[in-house]
């Protein structure tokens, strides 16, 4: 069996780096690199939208407000959540708005967000994705 030279272990060691470092992006986010091709399952459909307009009421409006806007009851005025209605499309396609919602981020100076995987399905968030996209701009 062959020693895998020091060359060989540092270029490993990089490809590792550079993969965790893009998996880890960000602000305090877990999204993985292809999240931002991954296209949601229940796109277009309107039956997706309103059970996720539903999931929104009961999980995410006490922060993000009944409009989206961040302005919720328990949002924290020191670091409001996002403005769901400024969300770019090209900046958080469907893929990344579903592994925030999934994933959550905490500890950050921008503010937290629980996850939700404990709490509700990928097709609930999914659903909650569908919904959203309909508050932009």
């Amino acid at each position: 069996m062959k020693r895998p030279t020091v060359r060989n272990v540092l270029v490993g060691c990089l490809g590792l780096t550079a993969f965790v470092s893009l998996s880890a992006q960000t602000d305090g986010w877990t999204i993985p690199p292809s999240a931002k091709t991954e296209k949601s399952p229940f796109a277009g459909s309107a039956d997706a939208v309103r059970k996720g307009k539903s999931v929104f009421q009961s999980k995410c409006q006490r922060c993000h407000g009944p409009e989206g806007k961040g302005n919720g009851p328990e949002a924290d005025k020191q670091k409001p959540p996002a403005d769901l209605t400024a969300s770019k499309a090209d900046q958080n396609p469907d893929g990344v708005l579903f592994y925030k919602v999934w994933n959550g981020r905490s500890g950050n100076n921008k503010g937290d967000m629980p996850n939700f995987k404990v709490q509700l399905t990928k097709d609930e968030v999914w659903r909650v994705v569908e919904y959203v996209k309909t508050l932009r701009k």
